[in-house]
């Protein structure tokens, strides 16, 4: 009972986005114990809990370390299906996958948990939530609108039949406007914001963060569309509401310690300057957001913000911004030549982050023309766990497929 007392004050931060050191260290101090006692249903929580709170610090390569002791831990992935809190791990890790643009994979994940949230009441709502909007994203990042709009339709009618509280069911309308944005469908989006109530001058919450990231976007994509607003002040008055409205976010965010919402709120802002045509300020605050994003390796929430994005990383790429980085994410964009220009650097101080024993291993083997389960058997480790380790290099090396990675790994004389 103590053990049970201690974790749940450890979920403070789901509700209050702080993940400054104290946050980190209370649920630190509710795993411990729990470790101890061997429950293996508070330790599935706990785990899941530590990887969403490193997930919102913008550590994701610790939150896949974290969730990666889950199959160390539960004898079996049979005992993982079947136990209790299972679907917040699937979600969690698939989602994660997903913002690394391993698509497939996170596809899996994603499939395993909604196939233990349907037709049960046992399931937390905010993990319900965070299932079928991982899903929506995962969706639209295949560019499978019609499926992801589906997805969050049925989302918003279960979250009114088990009356979900109101800022999960509004957590749902946010995303389902951010997928009519990505279809440039700004009418709907409008709709979406008009309907909302929001207000740039709000009492910001970290409950509505969402929310207000969506009507940022739904300002600066009207700001696109009103020329007319940079007649008299150079700067539309809805692109001013973003730019305002984003300051406050950042405040927060950075007060609180959620560098995954920093980064976000800075990449809206550079999309923002750009859209008034600064373009210093843009490539500053897009710069910013980059330095806060190579070490966690984003990739598809630069890509999901499409054409406009793209546009400011290829001026990021010709000004030597972050090289070996914007190099992967234009790469990702399909976008020729960045990875040649890239594979020119031969020095092996030109990486970010140099890669651990295990990396050059999975290198090594890699290299070798090992498939992932042959990796796995060979370093007696799970082909997910491979994976990792594979998109792991690939960030590290700037690189997006395994003839990149060997041509960079032999210019940098790493084998």
């Amino acid at each position: 009972m103590r053990v049970s007392a201690r974790v749940g004050p450890a979920h403070a931060f789901l509700v209050s986005g702080d993940v400054t050191q104290a946050s980190e260290d209370l649920v630190a101090a509710a795993l411990a114990p729990v470790r101890a006692i061997g429950d293996l249903f508070a330790l599935l929580t706990s785990i899941t809990l530590l990887a969403r709170l490193q997930v919102l610090q913008g550590r994701l390569r610790q939150a896949a370390t974290t969730y990666e002791q889950v199959v160390h831990v539960v004898p079996g992935q049979e005992m993982l299906h079947v136990l209790v809190g299972s679907a917040g791990y699937y979600f969690g890790l698939g989602d994660l996958l997903r913002e690394w643009n391993d698509l497939d994979e996170a596809s899996r994940f994603l499939a395993q948990g909604m196939e233990l949230v349907r037709g049960t009441l046992t399931v937390d709502a905010h993990v319900v939530t965070q299932g079928y909007t991982a899903l929506a994203r995962l969706e639209m990042a295949r560019r499978d609108y019609s499926r992801a709009l589906a997805t969050l339709d049925a989302f918003t009618q279960l979250a009114r039949q088990r009356h979900f509280v109101p800022h999960l069911v509004a957590h749902g309308l946010a995303v389902r406007a951010q997928v009519e944005l990505a279809q440039d469908h700004l009418a709907a989006a409008i709709r979406w914001a008009d309907a909302s109530g929001l207000s740039t001058e709000d009492d910001l919450s970290y409950l509505h963060e969402r929310e207000y990231l969506t009507l940022a976007r739904v300002r600066i994509a009207q700001g696109r569309n009103d020329p007319a607003g940079h007649a008299n002040s150079g700067t539309s008055p809805f692109l001013r509401d973003a730019l305002h409205l984003l300051e406050r976010l950042l405040e927060d965010a950075e007060a609180r310690a959620r560098r995954g919402s920093a980064l976000e709120i800075l990449l809206l802002r550079a999309l923002a300057f750009a859209a008034a045509a600064h373009r210093t300020q843009a490539l500053t605050s897009l710069e910013r957001a980059l330095l806060l994003s190579e070490p966690g390796g984003y990739i598809r929430l630069f890509i999901d913000e499409g054409e406009p994005i793209l546009a400011l990383l290829r001026q990021a790429h010709a000004r030597g911004i972050a090289p070996g980085y914007v190099a992967t994410l234009l790469s990702a964009f399909g976008e020729l030549g960045a990875t040649a220009s890239l594979l020119r650097t031969s020095r092996a101080d030109s990486l970010v982050e140099p890669l651990s024993e295990r990396e050059l291993a999975v290198l090594r083997l890699l290299v070798a023309g090992l498939s992932n389960a042959a990796m796995a058997q060979e370093l007696v480790i799970t082909v997910g766990t491979v994976k990792r380790h594979v998109n792991s290099i690939y960030t590290k090396l700037g690189v997006t497929s395994r003839t990149q990675a060997v041509a960079r790994a032999y210019a940098l004389q790493l084998l």
